[in-house]
């Protein structure tokens, strides 16, 4: 996953890698935001998720169903660990990390 976002996005590199390196984790796929946001979150989302795809069939890599629902929740928290005061994220306790 980390090489995916690399390879899509290096921007969040260093948001991705904290985040690995966290021993926090926000489940669950719900977001509210608003429509640019929300937007720039799913563009970002899916270009990364394709990435994934991509370098797991490389690898021959069995792809079961529920693995998207994982990538999903890990995906939005460094989406939003990265643009946490770019947004202005007003609650979450991902604010006292950044």
């Amino acid at each position: 996953m980390l090489a995916a976002i690399c390879g899509v996005s290096p921007e969040y590199t260093t948001s991705a890698e904290k985040f690995f390196a966290e021993k926090l984790f926000f489940t669950g796929n719900i977001v509210l935001a608003r429509k640019k946001i929300y937007d720039v979150y799913y563009d970002w989302m899916f270009q990364v998720l394709r990435e994934c795809k991509k370098i797991r069939e490389e690898k021959q890599r069995q792809i079961t169903p529920r693995i998207w629902g994982y990538y999903w929740e890990i995906l939005t928290n460094v989406f939003f660990m990265h643009h946490i005061r770019e947004y202005q994220i007003l609650f979450s306790p991902m604010s006292n990390l950044y």
